[in-house]
């Protein structure tokens, strides 16, 4: 019986996080809880809409929420309509296509007027959505595209970061792209080096669990869950989700199945969780 590799299942932005769309209702009431330190300004985005920003990344990165973080992004897009970065949030997890078309065409247009540490983003996130219209529309990207956008998120999200330590979830990003192209010792490596008060995060602990699993190291991939799962609410679906992971590292099948149920039944926009349990449930 196989197993389902860490690497199909533990990427929560990249080709997957751009394929859900979430019909989502919940507020963004406690968006100041977000533990971004010593971040990026934004250079002059309505503060509530960067609030609202920052925390449907801390949803669906921290917490596994996907619903609430479609509802937080969308906030964030309404409170400043102009802020071209919000809008790619709205893009990348939009499930409409001819929205998320919409939404590029004005990204683009938005684009060369965005500051420049903006538009080290700004270029991977179009890459992403115009990826992602593509295959919506049945389509193929050119030949060479995914290892450009992978070369392009690396050296940009590394600029960025380089110059805004303390910006949490796009520290994440870049370590999920690191991973990606140098894979999990790397990113562990770098993990190191980040800030303190950035590692703070929940995200941080549970992407140390995959990796470690990763790597066959499942001691301390438990430890780390345990650190996770003592960060947030019990009901996070990213708590199952991640038990899920482990436990089909470890072979666990059934097991892991019924952590995966779980975290569909917690939150079933999850998409992640949904393709996870779809696929155990064929083995």
């Amino acid at each position: 019986m196989k197993t389902m590799t860490l690497g199909a299942t533990m990427g929560v932005f990249l080709a997957l996080w751009q394929l859900v769309g979430c019909g989502a209702t919940q507020t963004h009431a406690d968006a100041a809880s977000s533990p971004v330190v010593d971040g990026y300004d934004y250079a002059g985005a309505e503060p509530a809409a960067i609030a609202a920003y920052q925390q449907g990344f801390s949803y669906i990165l921290d917490e596994g929420r996907w619903t609430a973080s479609e509802a937080a992004f969308r906030e964030a897009a309404r409170l400043d309509p102009d802020w071209v970065m919000g809008k790619t949030l709205v893009a990348r997890i939009t499930q409409d296509l001819q929205e998320r078309e919409r939404l590029l065409a004005e990204i683009e247009a938005g684009y060369a007027g965005a500051p420049e540490d903006s538009r080290l983003i700004l270029e991977v996130f179009l890459m992403n959505i115009r990826a992602a219209n593509a295959r919506d529309r049945g389509e193929q990207m050119p030949e060479g595209f995914a290892a450009q956008r992978r070369a392009v998120a690396v050296e940009n999200f590394g600029l960025f970061c380089e110059r805004h330590p303390g910006e949490t979830y796009l520290q994440l990003e870049r370590l999920e792209w690191v991973h990606n192209v140098e894979g999990a010792e790397a990113t562990l490596a770098l993990m190191e080096t980040l800030p303190e008060g950035v590692l703070r995060a929940p995200s941080f602990a549970g992407l140390e669990a995959t990796l470690r699993a990763e790597l066959g190291e499942m001691d301390a991939a438990w430890a780390a869950f345990a650190r996770f799962e003592g960060m947030v609410d019990d009901r996070a679906p990213a708590v199952a989700y991640l038990r899920a992971q482990l436990l089909n590292a470890q072979g666990d099948v059934a097991g892991a199945l019924a952590a995966a149920e779980r975290a569909v039944k917690l939150d079933p926009k999850h998409v992640l969780a949904v393709r996870m349990r779809d696929w155990l449930r064929g083995q």
